[in-house]
């Protein structure tokens, strides 16, 4: 069985994990709750992660199935997850979610729209 994502938030707001994640920049913390269901095994496995493009070396988070990320600079992330038994055996395939945290350059840039005209902008 591979982990399957049962929770994202961020602050203290669900996200809808079947669409694309962008989190402002202002807001840059999430969470992410998950679980293996493989009953033979249930106080035997543990979980790892790696966060970026996947070539990171992976960390062991213990079995607790969550994980909370703050402050990170924007950037699209990948987060990998993966359940492993203590002896080592990984258990079924690692599970992905990808997310973004926007600049907080396109968050003023969204707020603001037309507060300064572009003819403003010309130097004379």
């Amino acid at each position: 069985m591979p982990v399957e994502f049962t929770h994202v938030y961020n602050q203290f707001n669900p996200i809808d994990f079947s669409q694309p994640i962008a989190i402002d920049y202002f807001n840059n913390s999430i969470r992410m709750t998950f679980a293996c269901v493989n009953f033979g095994q249930k106080n035997n496995i543990h979980y790892e992660y790696s966060l970026g493009d996947g070539s990171e070396p992976w960390q062991n988070i213990g079995n607790s199935g969550e994980m909370t990320f703050a402050n990170l600079p924007h950037g699209d992330y990948q987060f990998n997850v993966r359940a492993v038994t203590n002896d080592g055996s990984i258990i079924g395939k690692t599970s992905t979610l990808f997310f973004t945290i926007r600049p907080a350059h396109s968050i003023m840039r969204q707020a603001l729209p037309g507060v300064i005209p572009p003819s403003a902008l010309r130097s004379e």
